[in-house]
């Protein structure tokens, strides 16, 4: 059985990770330079769509799963352009908030 979920902000890309019959993207993941979490699809997961290829910053829940696995289900978000990551120095990560 998986732990509770945290609440946790992290940085990272968003990477398509399920794709339908006809290569459509129906799945997204964030991938930070520890981990991916794989969004769940809710509102807010669903507008994660626009933002393929792009570094975020998301604040939600994270639930570990077997195998390694991470879900998370975004409560917020921020796109993060570069040269705001390159100011600030922030590099994919998690945090507690």
């Amino acid at each position: 059985m998986g732990e509770s979920p945290k609440e946790v902000t992290l940085v990272g890309y968003v990477t398509p990770s399920k794709w339908d019959q006809d290569d459509n993207v129906i799945g997204v993941s964030i991938a930070t330079d520890e981990k991916d979490y794989t969004v769940e699809i809710d509102k807010v997961g669903e507008e994660l769509f626009d933002f393929l290829d792009e570094t975020v910053e998301a604040t939600g829940w994270v639930n570990a799963g077997k195998g390694g696995t991470y879900r998370i289900k975004v409560a917020q978000y921020r796109v993060v352009d570069e040269v705001e990551r390159a100011a600030s120095g922030v590099e994919n990560e998690e945090k507690e908030p």
